[in-house]
């Protein structure tokens, strides 16, 4: 078989696979057609190893090349994240800080922008944030965001990032580390926070034990965070302590299906891994038990 006819082979088959999640994908209801031009023209390009600029959202355009981080999700479903990314298109209002706690390329940033909401964009790996600042400037939005390029832990140090590419990353202090480490308390300071994302590769605990002063104070209404099981190999820990350190201050746990429902766990059970968990307090309590249709609850 030649070159050129392994090419297109590859081409025609990574169309076809990434296709049926395009026809099937929650966030492509009415705009399968331009999805799937979307597709051919991003498989195309990958060939060439060229990017392709994708719309992300309603408004939002990203830059994305097939292989190279978790973005190239974006060229076959108009929001990857489809329940998660919704919850914070309902829940973010204009002029609401949200904080990106890994925000990799931007993907959840860019959702908080359209919503007018401000952000700040906490991520650690330099490479990401070249492309996270590239993406922003792609859609003039460096002025709504504020980029720290640290990583967000319990305590200020320096950490090594570790791990086989930059979407999955881990930290562990060392003081020869290469990068900062900050808490959110400090960089949060006294501001209120309408909504946060943690995705820290298994090291969330950590996040939360640094920003106790902020939960403390009800700083903060919703919290969404990545549970699978990344927390036994960072921490050596499942996400019990994390269930528990939500509990003591008040939130309530919620997690998402494939489809947008959400079912309720109430204490003391734990979410199982897989799809990520908000936790809520106050009125994003009752805007999530909304997203459940027969007010299920797990026990």
């Amino acid at each position: 078989m030649s070159k050129r006819s392994s090419r297109v082979r590859a081409f025609l088959g990574a169309v076809r696979v990434n296709g049926a999640t395009l026809l099937t994908h929650p966030s492509n209801r009415g705009r399968r057609g331009r999805m799937a031009l979307r597709l051919i023209r991003f498989e195309f390009n990958a060939l060439r190893h060229r990017p392709t600029i994708v719309p992300l959202g309603d408004t939002s355009r990203v830059s994305v090349m097939k292989g190279a981080d978790s973005s190239d999700r974006t060229a076959f479903a108009r929001l990857p994240d489809w329940p998660e990314m919704d919850v914070w298109r309902g829940w973010l209002r204009p002029g609401d800080l949200f904080v990106d706690v890994g925000a990799n390329v931007g993907l959840y940033t860019l959702v908080g922008v359209e919503q007018g909401a401000e952000v700040i964009a906490i991520e650690p790996t330099a490479e990401s944030v070249l492309s996270l600042r590239a993406n922003l400037a792609l859609n003039d939005a460096q002025d709504r965001v504020r980029v720290v390029e640290c990583a967000a832990m319990n305590r200020v140090g320096r950490v090594r990032l570790a791990g086989h590419d930059r979407s999955q990353h881990r930290a562990t202090f060392d003081v020869a580390g290469s990068t900062a480490a900050s808490t959110i308390d400090l960089i949060v300071g006294a501001a209120q926070v309408r909504g946060m994302k943690i995705d820290v590769e298994g090291n969330e605990r950590l996040v939360l034990d640094g920003a106790s002063e902020l939960l403390a104070r009800d700083g903060v209404e919703l919290i969404q965070l990545e549970w699978n099981w990344t927390c036994t190999t960072a921490l050596g820990e499942d996400r019990s302590p994390v269930a528990s350190i939500l509990r003591e201050h008040g939130f309530t746990l919620f997690q998402a299906d494939d489809i947008g429902s959400f079912t309720l766990f109430p204490s003391p059970a734990v979410p199982r891994y897989g799809r990520d968990v908000f936790a809520a307090r106050a009125e994003a309590v009752d805007f999530l038990a909304a997203r459940m249709p027969d007010t299920r609850t797990r026990r």
